[in-house]
């Protein structure tokens, strides 16, 4: 059974489920506050302004994806420099699905705080670094795919999978499940191996 997490990760937590919900002009202490059942003034005890609280939100961001994802670049980058054959693109766009399914409103969340980048210079700091953690996680992965520039490529990588996520969390019926598909995911990697 996992740990229960600590009050302060609660109510990061709760404010990924407020900006999934109701975007970054939802975040308040108190909305905060509801979303996690805490009493009044919990979270600027921790948190004592919007800034610091949605700075820690960004980082929180960032730790689940890692966690999320680092075990998945691994393996993709350790198969392709071993030349053990070929990738199992279904297995990898299965855990990729997963991830994506398992917490829906991080997804949200992400692609909301890229849509404040463009007028919030404050998120936009915070969120370059959150997006150069996945690009560190894919230089592995362009290296053993033989890309000649593995940071443009990683970057490029990284681009084409944000598209397909938002894609399939965006534009489809009511209902769907979001699926990354195998052959969408062997493309993005052929994109380095033959720059």
């Amino acid at each position: 059974m996992a740990a229960k997490p600590d009050r302060r990760t609660e109510l990061l937590d709760a404010t990924l489920a407020v900006i999934a919900e109701g975007g970054l002009e939802a975040v308040t202490h108190r909305a905060v506050e509801a979303q996690a059942g805490v009493p009044h003034g919990s979270t600027t005890y921790y948190f004592k302004t919007r800034q610091q609280l949605i700075d820690a939100a960004v980082e929180r961001l960032a730790e689940i994806d890692h966690a999320a994802v680092a075990g998945i670049s691994h393996e993709i980058a350790m198969t392709l420099a071993a030349g053990r054959g070929e990738l199992d693109y279904e297995r990898i766009a299965a855990g990729i699905t997963e991830w994506i399914r398992a917490r829906p409103d991080v997804q949200l969340m992400r692609y909301e705080l890229y849509l404040a980048c463009a007028r919030r210079p404050e998120i936009a700091a915070k969120m370059r670094e959150s997006r150069q953690l996945f690009v560190r996680l894919m230089v592995p992965v362009a290296v053993a795919a033989g890309s000649a520039a593995p940071e443009r490529d990683a970057d490029l990588m990284l681009t084409l999978l944000n598209g397909l996520i938002f894609d399939e969390l965006t534009s489809r019926e009511p209902g769907h499940e979001p699926t990354i598909e195998p052959l969408a995911l062997r493309r993005i990697i052929a994109t380095v191996a033959v720059t």
